[in-house]
């Protein structure tokens, strides 16, 4: 790190020194000492996204408050997160920059050298940097030595290249790597699998006995499915059965073909009965090895039978899925007692909440929920799980309470605040709304579901301007709603006036999706407006044609009354009335035809 002063600014310059042989967040271990200096409260109070920055936190941490996935021995543990966990360490990570630059009043310039060694985890870094850099004041600037052409903004890049620099620091590793095991294992643990595969690759390769390589090719089987590689993770699983090896690991490598062909794999290549066989195979397996398995024989017949009501969750035979969920649980707590095997409870316990939500068993969904977090109230997803029952039973106090607790223990998630913004609407709370669409998109400027709900309040708030650049914004983005963002596009040109350029944006929504029901009726709308009723009537026919709607009829019955096909308005309206008898707009306009303009959605 260097300084400068400059107009009596304080410019701190970092060189972050890429390597292939690092670790993820290694390279960025200058940013992070600068964080860490100034924040001394994030090692304790963030201790599940600041031990990403430093190996050596977990040291400093007697009792953190970790899920009981999180807290899980290695070697006991069944579950492991997405990759995309990463993303709220990332948005923790530079939180905490942006804070620190604040709170001292710095100036950054980060160079970054030898780009072309970055890893996958260091590009997705710097993606989010870059993306980051447009909602925060400009007091920090990226310089690239070379144009990385995994970066997605290289536009940003290029502009940004920077010549005859020479790092102030020589590229060196930065932490311990001397226990690749150990390194291995916290990879694993925090969703790191670029570091885990290729961690566990070479102990593979150095392994001597195949129970120890089996053993690393279930994990990095596990660490290719959750890095979206399931074609990889199979090979690793297939590698296990044709080894003489651990009865127990081949129980559960079956278990995890049959995820892969039931979940992980693409839809095209999901397999029902392929995943059911390779659970039926484990459970011949179980029930030969019944002396060898011992005391684990309950536990693998358990959790075998769970595989199963996943299965029969998914053919709609809820109630033998549920049974077996419940069953399941009590046999394991009978069987070990409280203290063992409590993360594989709370996977039953939580199971059993889907399928009784599935036999419409609320009650019960509720009374396993009150259960499952008092098991494990430190793991967010199970909030949000609770959030999601409250929302559906019309509870939304309850939700948006849920949703705030799982916030209280990930504070850095887009989608968390994203998804109680949404209850806010629900509710009218639209100030809350905002200010959490607000706080999505200071987290990610392109979250495609915050910027579409944040336009929309800014549209019925009447603050055009900035719903049209939110809008536009939004239709840059590789999305599949890219329909919905031109017919608001077009409806913000409505509210101002600019009939031309709505219709417009309009016809780019149908061209898009040319059976979209609300675009039709708007651009119908637009065109009545310019007093082009033909036009109109023809759209709104093609309308009816999807939707035959009260409101739809109701819209033609009025623009017939407009152009004196009166004959035409009266069947319209007798359509109506034939459905809703106390239609109001239908009643007025059969008594007065013109009462109300055509309705604009």
């Amino acid at each position: 790190m260097a300084l400068f002063l400059y107009k009596e600014i304080i410019i701190m310059r970092f060189d972050i020194v890429f390597s292939e042989k690092n670790l993820a967040f290694e390279s960025f271990t200058p940013l992070s000492d600068y964080i860490f200096s100034t924040n001394n409260i994030l090692v304790e109070d963030y201790f599940e996204f600041s031990r990403y920055l430093n190996p050596g936190l977990d040291k400093l941490v007697d009792n953190p408050k970790l899920s009981i996935t999180s807290a899980a021995e290695f070697k006991h543990r069944i579950r492991f997160f997405h990759f995309q966990k990463v993303y709220h360490v990332f948005n923790f990570f530079f939180h905490f920059l942006i804070d620190t630059v604040q709170k001292k009043e710095d100036r950054l310039e980060i160079y970054f050298y030898n780009c072309n060694e970055m890893l996958e985890y260091d590009v997705m870094l710097v993606d989010h940097f870059i993306d980051r850099l447009s909602n925060i004041p400009n007091n920090i600037t990226l310089y690239f030595d070379e144009c990385n052409s995994k970066i997605k903004n290289a536009a940003y890049v290029s502009k940004n290249t920077h010549q005859n620099h020479t790092p102030k620091v020589k590229q060196k590793n930065f932490w311990d790597k001397s226990n690749k095991e150990k390194m291995f294992q916290r990879a694993m643990n925090l969703a790191l699998y670029e570091d885990a595969i290729r961690l566990g690759t070479e102990l593979f390769h150095l392994a001597t006995t195949i129970n120890d390589k089996c053993f690393l090719a279930d994990k990095i089987g596990i660490a290719n499915v959750l890095y979206d590689r399931p074609h990889l993770a199979e090979n690793y699983y297939h590698f296990v059965l044709d080894q003489k090896c651990n009865t127990e690991i081949k129980i559960e490598v079956l278990y995890k073909l049959s995820m892969l062909y039931s979940r992980h794999h693409p839809v095209e290549k999901l397999d029902a009965k392929k995943a059911e066989n390779y659970l039926l195979t484990a459970r011949s397996l179980i029930e030969e090895n019944k002396d060898e398995l011992g005391e684990s024989y309950t536990f693998h017949k358990v959790f075998n039978r769970n595989g199963l009501s996943l299965l029969l969750h998914r053919k709609g035979e809820f109630e033998t899925a549920h049974h077996y969920c419940i069953d399941g649980h009590e046999q394991i707590l009978n069987t070990y007692g409280p203290l063992q095997h409590i993360l594989h409870r709370s996977v039953l316990i939580y199971n059993s909440t889907i399928t009784a939500t599935a036999l419409k068993k609320f009650d019960q969904a509720l009374d396993q929920f009150d259960y499952l977090l008092k098991l494990d109230p430190y793991y967010p997803n199970y909030w949000v799980a609770r959030a999601n029952l409250y929302s559906q039973l019309g509870q939304f106090d309850k939700s948006v309470h849920d949703y705030t607790q799982a916030l209280a223990l990930n504070p850095f998630s887009e989608g968390l605040y994203c998804a109680r913004g949404i209850v806010y609407e629900v509710m009218g709370e639209l100030h809350q709304a905002k200010a959490d669409y607000e706080q999505a998109l200071y987290f990610n400027p392109n979250h495609v579901d915050s910027l579409l709900n944040y336009g929309v309040i800014l549209l019925n708030e009447n603050e055009l301007d900035h719903a049209l650049e939110v809008f536009n914004k939004l239709s840059l983005l590789e999305t599949n709603i890219q329909h919905e963002v031109f017919n608001n596009i077009g409806l913000v040109f409505m509210e101002k006036n600019d009939v031309n350029s709505a219709i417009h944006s309009f016809h780019l929504a149908l061209n898009l999706e040319p059976d979209f029901y609300t675009a039709l009726i708007n651009l119908a709308t637009a065109y009545f407006i310019q007093d082009d009723k033909i036009k109109a009537l023809e759209i709104i026919n093609n309308a009816i044609k999807i939707d035959d709607n009260v409101d739809s009829l109701y819209n033609r019955a009025y623009l017939y009354s407009e152009m004196g096909q009166l004959e035409a308005a009266l069947a319209d309206i007798q359509a109506i009335l034939s459905r809703d008898e106390n239609h109001v707009d239908a009643l007025e306009l059969k008594h007065s035809i013109k009462t109300k303009p055509i309705k604009s959605y």
